[in-house]
C-alpha cells in the first residue's frame, strides 16, 4: 500500500510573534486541511490550475513553453519528464509510482522511495516535522504542528482519531455516547481531566479524584456571566498541594486549560496562574509555572535553586474579558493555544520534580498572585488534540 506524503507547502510560519496570537481559526484550519498537499487554494499543485505544478499552463509540471507534456520539450506529450512515451519519469512505464510499495516511513516522489520528501511533515523525537530539500528534518519549533496530527512509533504523523470508531476519544459522538472516562464535547469524545476546578462557590475538584482547593484569599464572584475566583494580584492563591503528586506523575504529557479574566497589570511583575514547587520562596527549585510578566504569557521551569528557564509563549490576554488558555505539554515541547486556536509552540527544559506545594493563581508568598478572575482549570492526563482543545469551547 503507498503511503500518503502530506504536504506542507501551505504553512508557513504560523507561530505567533511576541506582539500577538496570529492564531488559526476553525476555518482556516479546515481550510489547510483540505489543501494540504497540493501548495495552492486550487487543489491541483500549482498555481495556474491546470494541475501540472508550473505557472505555464500546459499541463506537464516542466514550466517549458512547447507545451508537450513532458521535460523535454521534444513533442511527445506523454507527459512524464522523459522522451520515451512511456507515461512515467523513470522510463520503465508503470508511470504509476513507485513499484514495490514504499517501506513504512517512506515517501514516493517521483518513482523514488524518499524517507523525508522535501516540503513533507514527518515525525522527529515524537514531533512533527518538515522534511528540507536535502532529504533532513527539522522540528517546527516555531508554529503550531499540522491539525491533529501526532507522532506514533512511525515516522509519518497520523490523526489522532485512526479508527473513526463512535465513542472513542478523539472520535465524533455518535449514538451510544463515549466510552467510560471520556465526555462528549461538541460531538467529539474527549477523556475526562484528571483535576477540575470550576469555582462555582467552592473550591471542589469535580473530577471525582478528590484533588479539593483550599482558598487562601481569593473570594467567589461572577462577572460576565461566570462563576469565577477574584485574585487580588499580591498574596491570594488557591492550595491545591494534594494534587502535586499525581500531577508530577504526569509531566511528560498533560494538557492545562483555564478560563482567565484579567483586571489590569501590578507592575508588570510576575502573576502566577498555575503552579508547581517547593515550600518557601528560597526554596523554590524544582518547579514549573504557567504565568503573566512583562505583558506576556510566559512558562517558567526551576532545575536547581536560582536556575530558572522562562520561555515567552505569546502575548498576553486583553484585560476585562474572558480568555481560554490550553496548554499542551508533550515531552519537552509546549503548545498553547488561544479560545481553542493554535497560537505557538516552543521548547522548554523540563524540571526536576521533587515538589509538594501546588497553587492556583499565586503562590504562598506574596506579590506574585494573578490580578483577575479565573474559572474551570483542568488538568488532563495528555497531551490534546488541536480538535479536542477546540470543543472543550471558550
Amino acid at each position: 500500500m503507498r503511503l500518503a506524503v502530506l504536504g506542507i507547502a501551505l504553512l508557513p510560519n504560523v507561530g505567533c510573534a511576541l506582539t500577538g496570537y496570529e492564531a488559526l481559526t476553525d476555518a482556516e484550519i479546515a481550510a489547510r486541511q483540505e489543501t494540504r498537499g497540493d501548495g495552492d487554494a486550487t487543489g491541483d499543485g500549482d498555481a495556474t490550475g491546470d494541475g501540472d505544478g508550473d505557472a505555464t499552463g500546459d499541463g506537464d509540471g516542466d514550466g517549458d513553453a512547447p507545451g508537450d507534456g513532458d521535460a523535454t520539450g521534444d513533442g511527445d506529450g506523454d507527459g512524464d519528464r522523459d522522451a520515451t512515451g512511456d507515461g512515467d519519469a523513470t522510463g520503465d512505464g508503470d508511470g504509476d509510482g513507485c513499484d514495490p510499495a514504499c517501506p513504512p516511513g517512506d515517501g514516493c516522489v517521483d518513482g523514488a522511495c524518499t524517507l523525508c520528501p522535501p516540503g513533507a511533515v514527518t515525525c522527529v523525537d515524537g514531533n512533527v516535522g518538515l522534511c528540507s530539500d536535502d532529504g533532513s528534518a527539522q522540528l517546527l519549533d516555531d508554529s503550531c504542528p499540522p491539525a491533529d496530527q501526532v507522532c506514533t512509533a512511525g515516522s509519518l504523523p497520523i490523526p489522532t482519531c485512526q479508527s473513526g470508531t463512535a465513542g472513542e476519544e478523539g472520535c465524533a459522538c455518535l449514538q451510544g455516547g463515549c466510552v467510560q472516562g471520556a465526555d462528549c464535547h461538541m460531538n467529539l469524545c474527549v477523556r475526562a481531566p484528571v483535576a477540575a476546578w470550576r469555582f462555582d462557590g467552592d473550591a471542589l475538584d469535580r473530577s471525582g479524584n478528590g484533588y479539593d482547593g483550599t482558598l487562601q484569599g481569593p473570594v467567589y464572584r461572577t462577572i460576565d456571566g461566570a462563576d469565577a475566583i477574584r485574585v487580588d494580584g499580591t498574596d491570594d492563591y488557591v492550595d491545591i498541594s494534594p494534587f502535586a503528586s499525581h500531577f508530577e506523575s504526569i509531566l511528560p504529557a498533560f494538557t492545562l486549560v483555564m478560563r482567565v479574566y484579567r483586571s489590569n497589570d501590578i507592575g508588570g511583575g510576575e502573576q502566577l496562574m498555575f503552579s508547581l514547587g517547593d515550600d518557601g520562596d528560597s526554596q523554590a527549585a524544582n518547579s514549573i509555572r504557567f504565568h503573566i510578566e512583562g505583558g506576556e504569557l510566559r512558562m517558567k521551569t526551576e532545575t536547581g535553586p536560582g536556575t530558572d528557564n522562562v520561555v515567552s509563549l505569546a502575548q498576553a490576554p486583553p484585560i476585562g474579558s474572558w480568555v481560554q488558555l490550553a496548554y499542551v505539554v508533550s515531552g519537552d515541547r509546549v503548545t498553547l493555544h488561544v479560545d481553542g486556536a493554535c497560537a505557538v509552540r516552543r521548547q522548554f527544559i523540563l524540571p526536576q520534580t521533587a515538589a509538594t506545594t501546588m497553587s492556583i493563581g499565586g503562590w504562598p508568598w506574596a506579590g506574585v498572585s494573578f490580578s483577575g478572575y479565573m474559572d474551570r482549570v483542568r488538568v488532563f492526563d495528555r497531551a490534546l488534540s488541536t480538535n479536542e482543545v477546540t470543543a472543550l469551547g471558550p
